[in-house]
């Protein structure tokens, strides 16, 4: 299983894969370069922490093309970021994707 850790904000999706980390637009156009991406990869699960709203359109548009997406709290989440003494307490994909992956090992 490939994992696409996924930050939400109201204007960019910052998306971190293999190490890197890609900003989309958190628009139609840019949600649809990301599920393109997302198709590419072999056996793909999308994580993203919940946003007041902003993480809809991208979980509507996961689903409409089978892709698996998994929601993490974003209390979890922050306490995890937290507890990596992260500068500036600034979240992104690879943060998301840690604090997911530590709950559910959990």
């Amino acid at each position: 299983m490939n994992f696409i850790g996924c930050d939400i904000g109201k204007k960019v999706l910052d998306v971190y894969y293999r190490e890197k980390i890609v900003k989309f637009e958190n628009k139609k156009e840019g949600i649809q370069k990301l599920i393109a991406h997302g198709k590419k990869v072999e056996t793909v699960r999308i994580i993203l922490e919940l946003t007041g709203g902003y993480e809809r359109s991208l979980m509507r548009e996961c689903a409409v093309h089978a892709l698996l997406v998994s929601c993490g709290n974003p209390f979890y989440v922050r306490n995890f970021t937290r507890s990596k003494r992260s500068c500036k307490n600034r979240y992104d994909g690879r943060k998301s994707f840690g604090g997911i992956r530590r709950k559910k090992e959990a």
